[in-house]
């Protein structure tokens, strides 16, 4: 992955606001470079000579000089600093929009902190990248390339001099380069580790204090935080021996000019050097450290945009794994006819969590799913709206296969009630109509009195315009599932999934929804999976799951007639007596 011809491809846009910022860069250091020329006409035409007609003509030349520098200067930092906000402006669209689009498999494999520090600093770094460090290496070259050839033109047998003194400060920064890049990149990963490490302490600190675990959190991520400072330590430490040892290089050899030029001034009365031209000269000389210092910060910043470049184009190119075909098919509607043939999945491929399912699920139908959690009941129903495709076989809607659906139809027909409620730190509206932006009131109502939500929304002082706290935390878990069960029924759509939709609520609560979805799931394909029976009351067929296998299928009469862990699991749940047992049990416990 060639970094640098990637953010040039990027950058291409944005040209016209680059090519300006450069061009003025490129006029600021003429203007630099020409006050030296100034300062040897003072000394030459009128000091030496003791001739003051131009002097006020050359001293106003240099502050009408700094002032074309200052404005030069100026416009190079805005047009440049323009373009890279431009520039990464859409680099942090595409990788938004990436990560929306990649698969649950992709995100399941990455680690967040990592996530958010590539979307975040690892595109800084790419912005100071291109409003900076580009910039001044450019400026670098051209101050180089600019003295030199003023320097020929002056007195051209200092140019000897000029050309030996390049090719040492060429070799520390290029030292400094070599040295520094594996500790920008290790810096860079500790960063992504650091991030991860303060992300997952916010969200589990319910469990880390409940195990009185924090000093173990506190000094794990110290530890952390401490290689991590070595790392950016060791890259400071070599950066900063390389402008002193650059800066004495470069006075060494003016201390020598001035001396051996000096001398032949003073001891050779024809000679060719003038003083003018000898400060003129050391002038340049002494600008040289600037170029160095240049240097050694764009093969820094070089070295840190390809670390980072190489972790922000790695999102943004990476390989989308769920993928509509050509001329994927958007119908008018569909029937909600489901069908999974030889269907086997796996998140690795050499571990299947199904294996060989098959059954049909005709329109209108209930199914259920019950099964012991790991049993793959979650990543069976996740296969449905294609967060994943089969490893093998195929699933089919309406006798069409779904990698032929276009995803956004696919996925606006499909509602999902999951067991993990997330609610976003918006209003409880905005929740609500998430699926449907423009539905009215009186819809957003009805779904919520659908979900039993209605009547506690209305309890908050600003009713349906209440904030949740970050994923719905100010809300109690039952609350929050009937928001998204609400949510979910307001797309009104053709199949519905409830993946122990009502594992969040009490029985009292659970017994309302289940009738106020009585009516709603007619005509209507809805998948249950849980583990509860009384949540497959009204399925015509259910499927129990074990080692990601069917191991019973059939209706609830059937399978209570068969014996087997249907009808086990149904006299543990139902069982009166068994259920009074159970309680003296946990009575007991306490």
């Amino acid at each position: 992955m060639n970094i640098q011809s990637l953010l040039l491809k990027e950058a291409k846009s944005d040209w016209r606001l680059y090519t300006t910022g450069i061009l003025c860069m490129f006029l600021g250091v003429q203007a630099r470079l020409t006050t030296p020329i100034f300062i040897r006409l003072i000394i030459d035409e009128v000091l030496i000579a003791k001739s003051p007609d131009n002097l006020l003509l050359y001293c106003l030349s240099i502050i009408l000089i700094a002032v074309f520098a200052g404005f030069f200067n100026y416009g190079n930092r805005y047009f440049n600093d323009k373009a890279a906000e431009t520039t990464t402006f859409r680099l942090r669209n595409q990788i938004f929009e990436k990560l929306q689009n990649q698969s649950m498999g992709y995100l399941n494999k990455q680690e967040t902190g990592q996530l958010l520090t590539k979307s975040t600093s690892d595109i800084d770094i790419i912005r100071s990248y291109l409003a900076r460090e580009f910039r001044i290496g450019l400026n670098s070259f051209y101050y180089y390339i600019s003295i030199g050839i003023i320097i020929y033109f002056t007195q051209p047998r200092f140019l000897v001099i000029f050309l030996l003194i390049l090719p040492v400060l060429f070799g520390i920064s290029f030292v400094y380069g070599v040295k520094t890049r594996p500790l920008i990149r290790e810096s860079r990963r500790y960063s992504g580790v650091l991030s991860n490490h303060i992300q997952e302490s916010i969200e589990s600190i319910d469990v880390v204090r409940s195990f009185s675990r924090e000093t173990h959190e506190i000094e794990r991520f110290e530890r952390s935080n401490d290689n991590y400072l070595k790392l950016v330590l060791k890259s400071q430490i070599i950066r900063g021996l390389t402008l002193p040892v650059a800066v004495l290089i470069v006075s060494l050899s003016s201390v020598l000019i001035l001396y051996f030029g000096g001398s032949q001034i003073i001891t050779d009365p024809n000679s060719k050097i003038t003083i003018g031209q000898l400060i003129q000269f050391n002038l340049y000389l002494l600008e040289l450290t600037t170029p160095t210092r240049l240097l050694g910060a764009f093969i820094e910043g070089y070295t840190r945009v390809n670390v980072s470049g190489e972790r922000v184009f790695g999102i943004i190119y990476s390989e989308i794994e769920i993928k509509e075909r050509n001329n994927a098919i958007s119908l008018e509607k569909l029937d909600g006819k489901i069908t999974l043939s030889g269907v086997s999945f796996g998140y690795e491929s050499e571990q299947k969590i199904l294996d060989n399912i098959s059954f049909t699920v005709n329109a209108g139908e209930i199914i259920g799913f019950l099964g012991t959690s790991g049993s793959g009941k979650t990543s069976l129903i996740n296969l449905i709206p294609r967060f994943f495709d089969p490893t093998e076989g195929n699933v089919y809607i309406d006798d069409i296969e779904l990698r032929d659906y276009n995803l956004e139809f696919l996925r606006k027909n499909i509602g999902i009630v999951s067991q993990e409620t997330f609610l976003f730190s918006r209003t409880i509206r905005e929740n609500i109509c998430f699926g449907k932006i423009d539905a009215s009131d009186e819809e957003i109502i009805a779904a919520s009195q659908t979900a039993q939500a209605h009547n506690f929304i209305m309890e908050f002082p600003d009713g349906y315009d209440t904030i949740v706290g970050e994923k719905g935390i100010t809300l109690s878990g039952g609350q929050q599932q009937r928001i998204s069960i609400a949510r979910s029924l307001l797309i009104n759509p053709k199949i519905l999934i409830l993946d122990d939709s009502t594992s969040s609520v009490d029985a009292t609560t659970e017994n309302e929804i289940q009738i106020a979805l009585d009516q709603l799931l007619k005509n209507r394909t809805t998948l249950i999976v849980t583990q509860k029976v009384s949540s497959l009351r009204k399925a015509q067929q259910i499927i129990i799951l074990e080692n990601g296998k069917i191991i019973e299928s059939g209706d609830h009469i059937t399978l209570m007639q068969l014996k087997g862990i249907y009808s086990k699991i149904y006299s543990t749940q139902e069982d009166p007596k068994l259920k009074e047992e159970l309680n003296i049990i946990l009575e007991g416990d306490k």
